[in-house]
């Protein structure tokens, strides 16, 4: 298959011609493969060197695990219907803090094994010397890398298009892990728990923004004592008017401009998902 780069302008306008025709393509946000022609079109600022983002984290795996077909029970897959914090109830103005865990996925599986029983049980196939291939490179498509390495662990299916007709395929993965998405869930939304306890008047994932400056230093010393590195923080004038809608010029700024109805999921559990993952941690370090 012949990867064929654009840039963001070309590939939205191929998009939205390819659906203007009785062309089969199989979507992946930043490619549209196209079996016929033996090509997928891609988005070329999600590329390194010659192969997508997704393509390079697949390769990862493959190198360092090329033989591995992970087991698992069909009961599992449920634990990827867990899903990640989300908190956002009213528009907020003034004096805004925020802070972001640093390469949030990354710093998490590091420390994780791509197979285990839940929830901690019987870990095998570490991470750690995936997340190392990623770890000296900041640029947006190693970004995107290190990311698919999670997305890869949980897709169970293909999304196909045909003009005005859309369908999905099961896939087979060899790489699928239900427990690692478990896990990383777990953290994070106990992570966000944690926060909202603080004060935290929002929350996405793993960023928080906070209107107390006092709250806002709580959650700063919260993630220091436990040892999880802080991204991107500071204390600024701003909006937030959505999910995916904050503007704290400076401090953080949505690409999108996207107004959202309040939204509130946070998921509990019984499990305390950090101390596992700190014990995990101290074999590594």
């Amino acid at each position: 298959m012949k990867n064929v780069p654009m840039g963001k302008e070309e590939f939205s306008f191929f998009r939205q011609w390819v659906r203007g025709y009785d062309i089969l393509w199989r979507d992946m946000r930043t490619n549209c493969l196209v079996p016929n022609w033996g090509e997928a079109v891609c988005l070329k600022d999600f590329m390194i060197g010659s192969v997508t983002s997704g393509e390079y984290a697949y390769n990862v795996l493959k190198n360092i695990y090329p033989t591995l077909k992970l087991h698992w029970i069909k009961s599992e897959l449920s634990l990827l219907d867990a899903r990640p914090p989300m908190y956002y109830q009213n528009r907020l103005d003034g004096e805004l803090c925020y802070l972001d865990i640093k390469s949030a996925y990354l710093q998490l599986y590091q420390y994780l094994y791509l197979h285990s029983k839940a929830p901690f049980r019987r870990q095998q196939y570490p991470l750690y010397d995936v997340a190392q291939c990623f770890v000296n490179h900041s640029e947006i498509p190693y970004k995107a890398a290190r990311n698919a390495i999670v997305g890869i662990a949980r897709s169970t299916r293909n999304k196909w298009v045909c003009g005005s007709k859309i369908w999905y395929t099961t896939k087979y993965n060899r790489y699928l892990s239900p427990t690692l998405w478990y896990q990383l869930m777990g953290i994070l939304n106990q992570f966000a728990r944690a926060m909202l306890n603080i004060g935290a008047v929002w929350f996405n994932v793993d960023g928080y923004i906070f209107q107390s400056i006092k709250s806002y230093e709580l959650a700063l010393d919260f993630f220091r004592e436990r040892g999880i590195a802080i991204g991107h923080s500071g204390i600024g004038y701003g909006t937030v008017t959505g999910l995916n809608n904050v503007h704290i010029p400076g401090v953080k700024e949505t690409k999108l401009d996207e107004p959202s109805k309040p939204v509130h999921h946070l998921e509990n559990s019984n499990i305390d998902f950090y101390m596992h993952w700190n014990d995990n941690r101290r074999k590594f370090i």
